[in-house]
């Protein structure tokens, strides 16, 4: 019926003066012969009548003949006066037909695309279509998607743009350059997002091959070399590397004469007698004659596999990142395009506010660092031979992040906590080899234990101490049994024990340790009992300690000493001329008269602190004043019954080394790696007191402290930084359960443990492991970047602090971190989308990241080798332009 109405539109075209069709009636019904058709056109048609009628019952089976009638009725208004939509887009395809068919340059265009016959299966030669078609509910989508396009205003001022720009593109489009006159530095964008979805790893196929035919600049199908020489037929007279092809786009002899080359798979009337299961066209010798890709190999495969998951109807996952682009991309503005000589009026965004773009400039920088070559192949083969270790470390991030989600807590608005750490940090990449430390200290077994023990200090508030009456009596089996209440007010008395042991630790930072002023020195005499001797020193003469908190964490790890002055010249020879000895050294002495074991000249953690927080004897107290604050605050009552906690022996049953572990051996890596390659020359210190020797550890302790009370803290006022007990009230206390969570139930210090385990066993080149590397890495993310040459993409160097007072050096971490404060400020103005936002991100997240029941394997396997394959094609990009010598301003944007 199709193709009788067909029929009969063409005849009365081709003879109008048939009014009633009548001529031509039997033709069209196929009971005339072709040759009786008025025009060549109807001849052709009649004569292939029975192929046409298959095909259309083929096409349109009996089943969709009521859709297909539904459709039909419903097109009929299109037809309708004025507007006449189909006819009138019927003529305009005729009138762009027509203008083709006397352009010489069009016509060899279609001519050489005619050539490309074959170079798609079969299977798959719609395209995109095939599958759109198969859509089951592609009506309802369609239906709604061009409705919202004439009826959404925005909407359709949007799409009217884009068809704007899109004809004015066209109609200035030029022919590439030439394959051999753009280097890889010089490519394209759009060539170098082809070059990254076309990657390839055997990882992600799938057991069915897609073969798919690859082409060279020209569009032409690749023919395969056999040892740099192309099989007969194809020949390569003009030497550029590529088979010859005439003005049509078929191959060609020496001669110029096109030869049978068979097409890369089978068409319809193919006689090619030598394919293979798949269709590709091989040789004489067996292997294919054109450069095959399975595109299930490609890293575009691999994405698309995710897509179905990521749209889940419900949790569009994919859909509901996008929404947050405009935020991303800045400030809606109106903007002026030149596409060729013509200039286009459309409403844009602000480039210039974008926080996405400022994000990528922050990447572009860090990858400018040579440091980062070296990192993202460590990053490869850390998902190549240690996955188990990356997976480990992402489920414990996945796993503290959920936890997080269910346990609000925000800084008090604007804090400048991270400020200060940064500040730290970058002291710390400042001093050569304290990076590479810290992290190898993170490889040693006791580091692992540190994360259940700090969890422990952050859930209780225990008052620990010894007994009066036997202060020398170590509490390794002190048990904690008062657990903080989280729903009363974090004041004296309801404060953790972490955060009593990092004011300890602040206070004894930039603090220093002196004998009092006119101290003397007595000794205890056998019958007459304890002696003063009448000598007076002056302070510092006999003890001088620049900074407590050093001093403390040297008797950590075994290393403090107590530099004998002068004044200990005379005292000792006192000394011994009243007990009637030769001589006596002060450890003796202190060992004899102080009364707390382990106090001498090398003391020992759990001896400084009775020292500082217990009551003195006769001996102690002639030679010290009451031990102080950096405030000059008594730290006792103040910090009394906290640091004795830290004596506390912690069993472990895991099978591990150590079976056992305190506060002490287990920070004490750490604090080793501080004492070796902290030499104090740089930075000043954080927070209010005396500037004394700068100890970047204590710097950190105190960073922490000075943000961490909560509002209404009555152990600190937040008024007067020149008062004592000054600290912000930032609240930094609302995150102490979600941390102990992430390091003790989640495991993240262990995971961090076995992720520097595995860089120190990892050897990059000679003399040069995974450690080496990150330090590297992390130093470079850590300095500023003006010194190289590089600014923000405003053309500045600095950047101010979270609150804005104070101008500070740009880092390439500033850079990442002000993008991503950028985004926070941009989704602030619209909650809504930024819920969306989130709930994509953890989609894809959900989707890409989780892992296996045992946490050492990722479930998506291809998801895992899309990651590599991206991490060698960023390591690609970026020798390419080391080679070019542009990495420098490739990098700067």
């Amino acid at each position: 019926e199709i193709y009788r109405v067909l029929c009969e539109r063409l005849a009365a075209e081709a003879d109008p003066s048939d009014v009633s069709g009548a001529k031509n009636r039997a033709l069209c019904a196929g009971q005339a012969a072709p040759e009786s058709a008025p025009s060549e056109r109807l001849r052709v048609l009649a004569s292939r009548r029975d192929e046409v009628v298959r095909a259309l019952d083929h096409a349109m089976p009996a089943s969709l003949h009521d859709d297909l009638d539904h459709a039909l009725v419903e097109m009929l208004p299109l037809y309708d006066a004025p507007r006449e939509r189909i006819p009138n887009a019927t003529r305009a395809l005729a009138a762009l037909l027509a203008e083709l068919s006397h352009d010489e340059e069009a016509l060899d265009v279609v001519a050489r695309i005619s050539a490309r016959e074959g170079y798609r299966p079969l299977r798959t030669a719609l395209g995109v279509i095939r599958p759109i078609l198969e859509y089951d509910q592609f009506d309802t989508f369609a239906e709604r998607s061009l409705r919202n396009l004439v009826e959404n205003e925005r909407t359709a001022a949007a799409w009217k743009d884009l068809r704007t720009a899109a004809a004015l593109s066209l109609a200035h489009a030029a022919p590439d350059v030439e394959p051999s006159v753009v280097s890889a530095a010089d490519e394209s964008t759009f060539k170098v997002a082809q070059r990254l979805l076309l990657s390839r790893s055997d990882i992600l196929s799938v057991p069915v091959e897609n073969p798919v035919a690859r082409r060279d600049a020209r569009g032409v199908v690749r023919v395969l070399a056999r040892g740099g020489v192309l099989p007969e037929p194809f020949v390569d007279m003009n030497f550029d590397g590529f088979a010859d092809v005439d003005a049509a786009g078929r191959f060609v002899d020496a001669l110029g004469n096109p030869v049978g080359a068979p097409s890369p798979f089978p068409t319809a009337d193919d006689a090619y007698p030598t394919r293979d299961l798949l269709g590709r066209a091989l040789g004489s010798d067996g292997l294919p004659l054109y450069d095959y890709l399975d595109a299930n190999q490609t890293l575009l495969a691999g994405l698309a596999r995710d897509v179905p998951t990521l749209t889940t109807p419900g949790s569009p996952a994919l859909l509901n990142l996008t929404t947050g682009l405009p935020l991303l991309l800045g400030r809606e503005a109106p903007a002026t395009y030149a596409i060729g000589r013509s200039r286009i009026e459309l409403t844009g965004f602000d480039m210039r506010a974008s926080p996405a773009a400022d994000f990528i400039h922050g990447l572009g920088v860090l990858l400018a660092d040579p440091s980062t070559d070296d990192l993202l192949l460590v990053l490869d083969r850390l998902f190549e031979e240690r996955e188990d270790v990356v997976a480990g470390l992402i489920a414990s991030g996945l796993a503290a992040d959920a936890f997080a989600d269910q346990h609000d807590a925000s800084l008090v608005h604007p804090s400048t906590l991270w400020d200060d750490v940064l500040r730290g940090a970058g002291w710390m990449a400042a001093e050569p080899g304290l990076t590479e430390g810290v992290l190898r200290a993170l490889a040693d077994p006791y580091s692992a234990r540190m994360g259940p023990i700090l969890g422990d200090f952050i859930r209780h508030r225990d008052r620990v101490e010894p007994l009066s009456f036997d202060p020398n009596r170590s509490l390794y089996d002190a048990k904690f049994i008062d657990p903080v209440d989280r729903n009363a007010p974090a004041v004296r008395g309801n404060q953790s024990l972490f955060q009593r042991v990092i004011s300890v630790i602040h206070d004894f930072d930039q603090n220093h340790l002196c004998n009092k002023q006119s101290a003397q020195v007595g000794v205890t005499v056998p019958v007459a009992g304890f002696v003063t001797l009448p000598l007076h020193f002056d302070e510092c003469s006999l003890v001088k300690v620049d900074n407590l908190a050093r001093l403390f964490s040297q008797s950590i790890i075994g290393r403090a000493r107590l530099e004998v002055q002068t004044g200990w010249i005379s005292a000792l020879d006192s000394v011994a001329g009243t007990l009637g000895v030769n001589s006596i050294t002060v450890d003796q002495l202190f060992t004899r008269e102080s009364g707390i074991t382990g106090l001498d000249t090398s003391p020992t953690p759990e001896a400084l602190a009775r020292m500082a927080f217990l009551p003195q004897n006769k001996f102690l107290t002639n030679l010290f004043d009451p031990s102080r604050a950096r405030d000059g605050v008594l730290v006792s009552p103040r910090h009394d019954a906290t640091l004795f906690a830290c004596e506390r022996e912690y069993t472990f049953n895991d099978g591990r080394f150590p079976a056992t572990a305190s506060f002490y051996t287990s920070i004490a890596p750490l604090l080793r790696a501080f004492d070796d390659y902290d030499r104090g020359t740089v930075g000043d210190h954080i927070g209010p007191g005396p500037t004394s020797s700068r100890y970047i550890f204590g710097e950190f302790v105190s960073a922490l402290h000075m943000h961490w009370p909560a509002p209404g803290d009555d152990t600190t006022q937040d008024v007067d930084p020149n008062q004592p007990s000054f600290a912000h009230h930032d609240n930094g206390v609302a995150y102490e359960e979600n941390i102990a969570y992430a390091m003790d139930n989640a495991q993240m210090v262990l995971r961090l443990h076995e992720l520097a385990k595995a860089l120190d066993a990892m050897e990059v080149r000679p003399g040069v492991d995974g450690i080496d590397v990150l330090a590297r890495g992390v130093e470079a993310l850590l300095q500023p970047i003006a010194p190289e040459g590089f600014h923000k993409r405003d053309g500045s160097t600095t950047t101010r602090t979270n609150d804005g007072a104070t101008e500070i050096q740009t880092t390439r971490m500033h850079l990442l971190l002000d993008a991503l404060k950028g985004m926070d400020d941009a989704f602030a103005t619209d909650t809504q989308t930024h819920a969306r936002w989130l709930e994509g991100r953890s989609g894809l997240v959900d989707a890409w990241f989780r892992t296996d029941p045992t946490q050492t394997r990722f479930e998506n396997r291809h998801a895992v080798e899309t990651l590599r394959v991206l991490l060698r094609f960023v390591r690609e990009r970026v020798a390419v332009h080391a080679a070019a010598g542009d990495r420098f301003a490739w990098g700067a944007g």
